[in-house]
């Protein structure tokens, strides 16, 4: 989820976050955050287990390059069983890491 800001339709919204959680908790979906410039945080972070992420600028190339080396580490950690150690985020303003899947 990538968004500027809160929901102009809070009442569906609510119950999709809710649904995003839940998936979430039940290691269904790993939802991935994140807000640009102008973004109520607080609100985006109702969206999963994990605290929303802060883009830094611009920086969407960056932030779609992690999602794609990530993922191929998912994919390999899958096959083998195991779990999958992300790439450092370098593209958010926050100080915060995804370690593992």
């Amino acid at each position: 989820i990538i968004s500027d800001g809160a929901p102009t339709d809070t009442e569906a919204w609510s119950r999709a976050s809710q649904k995003v959680v839940q998936l979430a908790t039940e290691k269904k979906l790993v939802p991935l955050v994140v807000g640009v410039k102008g973004a109520d945080m607080k609100t985006l972070s109702r969206c999963s287990n994990r605290p929303a992420l802060h883009l830094d600028g611009l920086r969407f190339q960056d932030m779609f390059q992690w999602i794609s080396a990530s993922m191929i580490r998912v994919s390999a950690s899958a096959a083998n069983g195991g779990f999958a150690t992300l790439p450092p985020i370098t593209w958010a303003d926050d100080q915060c890491s995804w370690d593992s899947l």
